[in-house]
């Protein structure tokens, strides 16, 4: 028979266990309740613009994005994706299709956490100037943005350049420093650059240019660095499998 100081223990066990219960639920329930990030904004509607969009031309859309996401978001990385035609043919100019890829990121305070961050990343279609994808995640650290982010430049002006290579410049002179004799070798395979500005994006200090192989996505084929401010070739190289032959 229990002693009534083992129904004592007893109750002050049971206590404690439903003390533990209710914290667990409560916790759960808040993590249940709180997202991993704040959700992106509703898609803006863009009247299609007479030219295909570049990196500098996409700009401000993104920029009004992620200013109605967070305010103060800070642009991190850019990229641009140049799908090329499978057929051989000369280089006219840069084809439409393609997308425009922008990543960033702001503060975010949840329950009094003041050091966490998020980020938006957004994905533009090149001839249309949409927004056909976006995502956000939660960062318990955040991420390090360039020295000077995207909204120091204004609305009127999408990049602080005063000068040098733009994104399409870059895109072209990449074409004629190689990049077209290693698309046309087999272009049914290789038929996908993108141009990355190294740096900071509005100002990058040089324009890595990048050619895919379809047979080795984790890897470049191609690559070719320019000197943002002056053209200058800094580098090409890369490494693919021959082409099929026939």
């Amino acid at each position: 028979m229990a002693t009534p100081d083992d129904r004592s223990v007893r109750r002050t066990l049971l206590g404690l266990l439903g003390v533990a219960v209710t914290l667990a639920l409560a916790g759960l329930l808040a993590w249940r309740l709180v997202p991993d990030a704040p959700p992106p904004p509703p898609l803006p509607a863009v009247a299609p613009g007479e030219e295909a969009l570049t990196l500098e031309s996409a700009a401000p859309i993104a920029r009004i994005h992620a200013e109605r996401w967070l305010p103060g978001a800070r642009l991190l990385t850019a990229s641009m994706q140049i799908d090329w035609p499978w057929q051989r043919a000369p280089v006219l100019g840069l084809p439409d299709g393609g997308w425009i890829t922008f990543v960033y990121a702001a503060p975010w305070s949840v329950f009094g956490q003041t050091d966490r961050a998020a980020s938006l990343s957004l994905v533009l279609e090149r001839q249309t100037g949409q927004v056909v994808r976006q995502s956000t995640l939660g960062w318990e650290t955040p991420p390090l943005p360039p020295a000077t982010p995207l909204a120091a430049a204004s609305a009127a002006t999408p990049v602080a350049r005063t000068g040098g290579l733009s994104s399409a410049a870059a895109a072209i002179v990449a074409e004629a420093a190689g990049g077209t004799a290693f698309r046309l070798a087999c272009p049914d395979l290789r038929y996908v650059s993108r141009v990355i500005p190294s740096g900071d994006p509005p100002n990058p200090v040089a324009w890595v240019v990048v050619y895919e192989d379809a047979r080795q996505p984790n890897r470049h084929g191609f690559l070719v660095r320019i000197d943002a401010a002056t053209g200058e070739l800094l580098e090409t190289g890369g490494e693919a499998p021959p082409c099929p032959e026939g």
